[in-house]
């Protein structure tokens, strides 16, 4: 084993002590970062889960051949048989989980141009949204939108989208708690 002289020495503990300090501020970055990215995941996710259940009242609509309704609460998305929420009978209901809901944004928001708000408590403009089967078109007539976002926090929100000139449920993605909306 090599000896060790006064001039070969290790480290220095001033030495140490930064990388440690550099090392801490770099963890602390990733760690905020990394609760960023879970927070947005979990609005895709309950984003997806309201998509999936708005394409299976459409799919279900044309399969029946009937007209359908649905309608929402702060944490699940119900179908029903029939043109009225109340008095039709509920054939499926989506729950999302606990840490995301339904939400309402802000009509000066940047919220898509001629489309109502389908928030809890409300729909497209009627007291129940009704799907009509249509040949070759989407049943969901009205033009509207479902938003949905992390409870406790305004910074990430989805929107599930039917316009007049779209024949097909889109997503969109705010990173700025719905003032500006892109593509997801």
């Amino acid at each position: 084993m090599k000896k060790l002289k006064n001039r070969q020495s290790g480290f220095t503990l001033v030495e140490v002590l930064a990388v440690v300090a550099i090392i801490g501020i770099l963890s602390a970055l990733g760690t905020v970062s990394f609760f960023a990215l879970v927070e947005k995941e979990n609005v895709r996710s309950a984003g997806a889960t309201v998509h999936g259940a708005l394409n299976r009242m459409v799919a279900d609509s044309r399969k029946f051949n009937d007209t359908l309704s649905v309608a929402v609460s702060v944490d699940a998305i119900a179908g029903f048989k029939g043109s009225n929420c109340e008095e039709a009978s509920q054939y499926f209901s989506v729950k999302l989980d606990d840490r995301t809901e339904i939400v309402s944004i802000d009509s000066a928001q940047a919220a898509p141009s001629g489309a109502n708000a389908f928030r809890p408590g409300s729909s497209w403009g009627y007291s129940c949204l009704t799907l009509a089967p249509q040949l070759g078109l989407n049943p969901f007539t009205t033009p509207g939108y479902v938003v949905v976002g992390q409870k406790n926090s305004n910074r990430y929100r989805m929107m599930i989208y039917k316009g007049e000139q779209e024949n097909r449920i889109l997503t969109l993605l705010s990173n700025d708690g719905g003032s500006t909306w892109s593509a997801n």
